[in-house]
This record gives C-alpha cells, sequence and structure tokens, in this order.
C-alpha cells in the first residue's frame, strides 16, 4: 500500500512539472540536469522548469521557450531555465524575441528586461563580468543588487556591469564598433541560421567623409562652394616652430668622448693659419752650420739661445761598494723583480684612450698614462 503511494505521488509530481522550452536545433552534445536525474538533449526535447543546460565545448543548441523567442546558446555554456526567467551562469547566448512578450534573462551580478528585438548575452564566471549588445529593440539593464538603478540600452550599443567599475553600477550605453561587433558575432559562427546580412548593414553603416578646409564654413552645397571656394576663399597660412639644438651631453658620456673634446677643441685653436708669409730659420749645432728658409705662418724669426755646458754634480760612493754591485742587490729579491716588470704594465686607462693621450701630448698637455 505504502509502495503505491509512493509511486501515485511521484507521477502528479512529473505530471505538475512544467515545461519551459523545447530544442529545435542541437550540434554536438548538450545535456539537462534537473534534480538527481541528467539526460542527452535532442531534436524535440523538453526542458522543464529549474532544469540547468550544459552545451559541450565546440557545440550549438537552441532552444525555443513557451512565449515564442529563440534562445541560441554557445559551447561552453551553462544556462538555468526557470518559468518566467533565464540564467546565465557562464557563455554567450543569443536571444531573439520576435513576439511582443515581456522576458528577463540575468546572471550572477545583473538583470536585464527585454521586448521585442534581439540581443547577446555574456557573463565571465571567472572575472565576474557581464556584458550585454543590443542588437535590434531596447532593453532595460541593472546590477541584481540594485534593480532599480536601470539604463535603457537601444539597438546598436552595448553596456558591462563590473565589480572594478564603478562599484558594479551598469556602464552609459556606448555605440559598439565594427571590431567589437565581429568579436562577439565570431562567437556565434557556428550558428548558420544567425547569419543575417541585413543585421550588419543595420548596425554598422559606412559613411564617406568629404575633406575639406577646417576654417572655411559650410555655407553653400557641394555645386556652389566649389565655384566660391575658387574666388572668394583664401589659403590658410602655415606656422612653422623650429627647435633650438641643446650643449647638454649625456650623461654617459665616457672619458673616451671627454679626450675627443679636448683633443678636437685643442687642434682647432693651434690650427696654424694660411697667410703665404716665409720667416727665415736659423739652425746651430756641432756638426750643422747651414741657414735655411722655411715656411712659416708667422713673421717673427725665433733664435736659439747659445747652449752652456751643464755641470753634474755626482755623489761619492765608498770605494768598496761599486754601482753595479749596489744595484744588483737592490733587484736581487723576487719581489722587486716582480715589481719592476709589472710596474710599465699597470695603466690608468684602455688602449683608446692612450692612443688618445699620445696625441694630447703633442699640445703640451700634462696627461700621464700610468701611475
Amino acid at each position: 500500500m505504502k509502495l503505491l503511494i509512493i509511486a501515485i505521488l511521484s507521477i502528479s509530481f512529473t505530471a505538475q512539472a512544467t515545461i519551459v522550452a523545447r530544442v529545435i536545433s542541437v550540434e554536438g552534445n548538450a545535456f539537462s540536469f534537473s534534480g538527481n536525474q541528467s539526460k542527452t538533449l535532442a531534436y524535440g526535447s523538453r526542458i522543464m522548469d529549474l532544469s540547468e543546460i550544459m552545451v559541450e565545448d565546440g557545440s550549438t543548441l537552441s532552444v525555443s521557450s513557451v512565449d515564442g523567442y529563440i534562445i541560441h546558446i554557445n559551447g561552453g555554456s551553462l544556462v538555468k531555465f526557470f518559468k518566467k526567467n533565464i540564467e546565465l551562469k557562464n557563455g554567450h547566448i543569443w536571444i531573439n524575441n520576435t513576439n511582443n512578450i515581456v522576458g528577463t534573462v540575468s546572471s550572477a551580478n545583473s538583470v536585464a528586461g527585454f521586448k521585442q528585438g534581439q540581443f547577446i548575452y555574456s557573463f565571465d564566471n571567472i572575472s565576474g563580468r557581464t556584458q550585454l549588445l543590443v542588437l535590434t529593440g531596447n532593453m532595460k539593464l541593472a546590477n541584481a543588487l540594485e534593480p532599480a538603478l536601470q539604463i535603457n540600452i537601444p539597438s546598436g550599443h552595448f553596456s558591462l556591469i563590473d565589480k572594478e567599475y564603478e562599484r558594479g553600477l551598469p556602464r552609459g550605453a556606448t555605440k559598439v564598433g565594427l571590431k567589437s561587433y565581429k568579436q562577439m558575432k565570431n562567437v556565434f559562427a557556428n550558428f548558420k541560421n544567425l547569419e543575417d546580412s541585413k543585421l550588419d548593414e543595420m548596425l554598422i553603416t559606412k559613411t564617406k567623409v568629404k575633406r575639406a578646409i577646417a576654417s572655411v564654413a559650410a555655407k553653400y552645397n557641394s555645386k556652389k562652394a566649389s565655384s566660391v571656394r575658387s574666388h572668394n576663399h583664401k589659403r590658410g597660412k602655415l606656422i612653422t616652430v623650429t627647435t633650438f639644438k641643446s650643449s647638454r651631453t649625456p650623461a654617459s658620456t665616457g672619458p673616451m668622448n671627454y679626450y675627443l673634446g679636448i683633443k678636437k677643441s685643442e687642434a682647432k685653436r693651434n690650427k696654424p693659419q694660411k697667410t703665404g708669409n716665409e720667416a727665415i730659420i736659423n739652425y746651430y749645432g756641432r756638426t750643422w752650420n747651414k741657414s735655411s728658409r722655411v715656411t712659416r705662418p708667422s713673421k717673427a724669426v725665433r733664435k736659439p739661445a747659445s747652449v752652456k755646458p751643464i755641470s753634474i754634480k755626482r755623489e761619492r760612493v765608498p770605494a768598496s761598494v761599486s754601482k753595479s754591485n749596489l744595484i744588483n742587490d737592490l733587484r736581487s729579491s723576487g719581489f722587486e723583480k716582480s715589481l719592476d716588470r709589472e710596474t710599465p704594465k699597470i695603466q690608468r686607462h684602455t688602449n683608446e684612450v692612450n692612443h688618445l693621450i699620445d696625441e694630447l701630448n703633442s699640445f703640451k698637455q700634462d696627461y700621464n698614462k700610468k701611475y
């Protein structure tokens, strides 16, 4: 008797379950979960109230609600159906409502109301962002916690709700661009029945813009303006802005560039002037007493002073100590030998800088290569 009562109650419960939609097209795999039961959806399958629909990646599913609007569900989406609402838990859906029947669609952080028209609704459960693109008609979008603060989104515009933007309030209606529209439509590329060229022309209108002089007001039409422009309109003036070269050197200038700068400045300062005049220079010496004429830039004649012998004082050394033995004793240790051998190798700069120092020495500057 108890088993009979339980069977009757289960039959009555299933009879009271409400059908909210039916499958009209399916490509790939789609599943329905209602309570503890699950089934694979096929053409004509019924979708019950409070059931969740999952569409496999790469698959497509189209269902028709009892109110007459079509719902296209993309692969990788999860949707829960209610009697008067559709909850998108993840993924993308495209709803086409040809009847003048009010419906609602929601996500974890948003709720939207629609009448007649088409729109694309998406929700990312990882970032928590909801996006709404209205193709035709008008929709009302609001945050799920503030349903009274809703905004109107006309056709060809989109909006979003994100916790990082305006504390979760919906963004103002923004006109959709061609790139964004193509990206969103590529999500539903597997739905052949959604290819509508008239819809594309209506959303993305290509207008030809004629270029004209910005300083000329458009007072006449195109025919009159062409005749008037040639007589009355003046050409604009070009303003050129010149910049001055700075003498600042970059902070990364090294010693190589520093010595190059000195070399150039000294060479420019000591550069001989070509005047074409000649000066007589006399040379004196032990083996060469000959005067010659040499071209010099200056007119003055320099005569070297007479050379006087220089007397050198020598310090006395004990007779028992020879000079050669003293030097050998000083250089007998290994430290002195290594010091004498390595000292000439110690240099202040690199070979390139030392080469510049050699050239700078020609200008009688005090630069030393070694320590």
